[in-house]
This record gives structure tokens, C-alpha cells and sequence, in this order.
């Protein structure tokens, strides 16, 4: 067992890119609605680049598979599926880490897709989303076994909804608030679980397996950036962001 800290590099830009999944992001009616005010008129034409890293430096012990108890002709791979809750590489890369700006405005022509989860091979995926409150969740499910989504938001339940081949359900993220983890399970298979953090921001990504996130076209001004993981906690670090200037800011973990 160990304890974390945290520890932040902030630089200027001048490095070659950082190769990050694409961010998912929403509607402004969304974040409107939570509140969210748009930028001044021509900040967005001004916006930066944030990109950045997110890390726990030492050897992590290589997860050890879950093992599937039902199902066996539908679910995983040699009656298994891979541990997503700790994705650490052997140079410490962090996937699957929620960053977000706190603090930031909705630029005018934002209009991204809704956010989708998936179930295949009695998996959820992604493991891992982020999504503004108030946006669209558009469930899936590509098995040809029964399903039964049991979203939490701490102990409360969102829904709960029996899930059949092939099934397709919309739902609206509109009894949340921004700092909220939805926790996903499937009531009829227990290893199932993936994670969706609600924020109140347009500037969102999800790490990839170099623990690289990228943050496009973020008006100047003060900010604050934020990082969750399932088991590392979270991070929080303030940020300038300067006039069409790139700025890199690497998050590490600190183990004690």
C-alpha cells in the first residue's frame, strides 16, 4: 500500500506533440444550462494549446486478470478480462485519467457528439468518459447476453435498466452536478464496471496509454486544471493560459 502526493511541471512549449485520444465533449445548450457562460467575442481565435502528461513515476505490478464466472461462450477471452482500474506503464504513463479546466467558458461554436458507452464481450467501453451535465449517454450493447445497467452516484442509484442483444437507450445526465462520479455495473455480470466524471467545463480529455492528454483552443486567463483516476484520486493544479501561447503541464503522481 502506498499513499500519494502529487507534484506538477508546468512549461513553456516547444516539444513535439503529444499523441492523445481525441476528447469527447458537448452541446453549449448543456453547459448553458449548468451555468456556464460563454467566452468574450474573438477569445476562442486567441485559444492555446494545453498539452500534457499525467505519470506515477516506479514499478507497478502488472494487473492481474478478472475472471469471468458466467456466460463463458460470450464474455472475455479465455474465460478472462483485463484489470482497466490500474493501465500504468512501464514508464509510468496514467491511462485512463480524467483532466478537465476548471473555471473555463463555452466557446460559441462548440457542437461535439454525444458521449457513448458500449457493451461487448461483457465489457464496458470505454472504461473511462467524461461528459458535462446535462448532456446525452447513449447506451449499447453488441453481446448476445442480458445486461442489466446499475449506474451509482455515490450510493444513490441514476437508473437501472435490463439490457437485451442489441439494445439501444438514451439518457439525459440531468440529475448530476459538475465533481459527480457515475460508477457503471452490470447486475448480472460483477466484473463489469466503468466510470463517467461529470464536469461543468468544454475543455476535457481522457488520457491515452502514453498518459497523454490534449486540451485545444482554451481562451486566455486563470484556470484550474483537474485530474481523476479510479484508484491513483485526484490532482489539481492552477494554470495560466496566454494568447495563441502552447503550454505543457505534467501531473505526477508521488508515491510514499
Amino acid at each position: 500500500m502506498f499513499r500519494l502526493a502529487f507534484l506538477f511541471l508546468v512549461l513553456p512549449v516547444g516539444v513535439p506533440a503529444v499523441s492523445a485520444r481525441k476528447a469527447i465533449s458537448y452541446p453549449n445548450q448543456a453547459l448553458a444550462a449548468a451555468g456556464v457562460q460563454a467566452p468574450p467575442e474573438g477569445a476562442v481565435r486567441r485559444g492555446a494549446t494545453i498539452r500534457g502528461r499525467v505519470s506515477l513515476p516506479g514499478e507497478t505490478p502488472k494487473a492481474t486478470p478478472i475472471q469471468v464466472t458466467k456466460d463463458h461462450e460470450h464474455c472475455g477471452d479465455g474465460h478472462q478480462v483485463q484489470d482497466e482500474s490500474r493501465l500504468i506503464s512501464a514508464r509510468g504513463a496514467v491511462e485512463n485519467a480524467v483532466v478537465y479546466l476548471e473555471g473555463a467558458a463555452v466557446p460559441p461554436s462548440w457542437n461535439p457528439p454525444r458521449v457513448e458507452l458500449g457493451m461487448k464481450k461483457c465489457v464496458f467501453v470505454p472504461h473511462v468518459l467524461v461528459a458535462p451535465r446535462g448532456s446525452s449517454l447513449v447506451l449499447f450493447s453488441e453481446d448476445a447476453v442480458f445486461h442489466t445497467i446499475h449506474p451509482y452516484v455515490g450510493r444513490r442509484t441514476y437508473f437501472n435498466i435490463g439490457f437485451p442483444k442489441s439494445a439501444r437507450v438514451v439518457r439525459q445526465l440531468d440529475r448530476v452536478k459538475a465533481g459527480d462520479v457515475m460508477k457503471f455495473l452490470c447486475d448480472e455480470h460483477a466484473w463489469m464496471t466503468a466510470y463517467l466524471v461529470v464536469v461543468d467545463s468544454p475543455f476535457f480529455a481522457v488520457t491515452d496509454a502514453g498518459g497523454g492528454f490534449v486540451l485545444r483552443d482554451v481562451p486566455p486567463g486563470p484556470y484550474r486544471l483537474r485530474v481523476w483516476h479510479e484508484t491513483l484520486g485526484e490532482l489539481s493544479q492552477p494554470v495560466t493560459v496566454e494568447a495563441k501561447r502552447p503550454l505543457e503541464v505534467n501531473l505526477t503522481f508521488v508515491r510514499r
